[in-house]
């Protein structure tokens, strides 16, 4: 078991090392960003023949990695809607003091645990209220933390951005 944790612990790289942007495809993106919607709205959008301009940029923010995803659904020469997002990488050592944090904070307040997200990574948990919250993954030394984008549709994407991490 050792030796599995050691070749695991080689084969992550360090959050430094990743690109948070490479982890997720505009595919993906868009995919996401339809799932979010009412499927009647989505419908009507595409119907309509909206055009989704996504855009993705990396930068360094503290310790972590992070990719800011802005996107842009227009229809024809109208703007039908915009909105932000991000992909954010980190050490897992983060992740753990973070959700120890978050639930000894629930627990005074009466509030249950953060809601786990079963098959995601080593551990996931929605970081918030309920599948409401960002839903953020540890996967051996890193974590992966989907931003702004609630629900099935964020859990998609992370369970995408951690497919690429090996």
């Amino acid at each position: 078991m050792h030796a599995l944790v050691l070749l695991w612990s080689a084969l992550v790289p360090a959050p430094g090392k990743v690109d948070p942007c490479a982890l997720v495809t505009k595919d993906e993106i868009r995919a996401a960003i339809e799932a979010k919607r009412d499927p009647s709205a989505l419908a009507s959008l595409k119907k309509r023949g909206v055009v989704w301009t996504i855009t993705t940029t990396s930068d360094s923010e503290g310790d972590s990695q992070i990719c800011r995803i802005h996107w842009v659904g227009n229809v024809g020469s109208e703007m039908a809607e915009r909105g932000d997002m991000a992909v954010r990488v980190y050490e897992a050592e983060i992740f753990k003091v973070n959700v120890s944090d978050m639930n000894r904070v629930r627990q005074r307040n009466g509030k249950p645990a953060l809601v786990a997200i079963p098959g995601v990574g080593d551990e996931a948990y929605f970081f918030g209220y309920s599948d409401t919250g960002d839903p953020e993954a540890r996967v051996g030394k890193l974590a992966v933390a989907i931003e702004s984008l609630k629900g099935k549709p964020s859990v998609d994407l992370l369970k995408a951005a951690l497919s690429r991490l090996h």
